[in-house]
């Protein structure tokens, strides 16, 4: 058995159905079709249940952005921190072949930890300010040791 677990496709749950019309038990399903004893179980009782061959509908609404869409908005971040969610947004839309909406995108950014922090640009010191700061620390100079010697 694999470790990592998905949903039975259509063709999986009608081979348990099948298999389970054909008067084959549960727990020979499970060794010959290689699926949780409880996976099997759960499709034969829906299937006796709501005579459902297909996985019952999921609740809510399914997410627009995809894993891979996720990853390209995340890349499109990171080539610029500086910009804003509206230029971010129209430069993913423009590489992604998806529309979505800008409050998406924010929303999107939040759950993987980016907020509207980016730092700020910070001028260089000029070479007079770079003077003046020199002259304020020399008379200054003192200041770190005690009166006590």
């Amino acid at each position: 058995m694999t470790d990592k677990r998905k949903e039975l496709s259509i063709f999986e749950r009608g081979e348990v159905v099948g298999a389970w019309k054909c008067g084959i038990s549960e727990r020979a399903i499970v060794e010959k079709l290689n699926h949780p004893k409880t996976t099997i179980h759960d499709v034969i009782e829906a299937y006796k249940k709501d005579g459902l061959e297909m996985p019952p509908p999921r609740v809510g609404r399914p997410p627009i952005l995809t894993e891979r869409n996720g990853r390209c908005l995340l890349r499109t971040l990171k080539k610029d921190r500086q910009a804003n969610i509206k230029e971010l947004h129209d430069n993913f839309t423009q590489t992604a072949d998806v529309k979505v909406s800008v409050r998406t995108v924010q929303r999107y950014l939040h759950e993987q930890g980016f907020f509207g922090r980016a730092g700020v640009r910070k001028p260089f010191v000029t070479e007079a300010n770079r003077k003046k700061r020199f002259s304020w620390a020399k008379e200054r100079k003192d200041w770190g040791k005690s009166g006590k010697t």
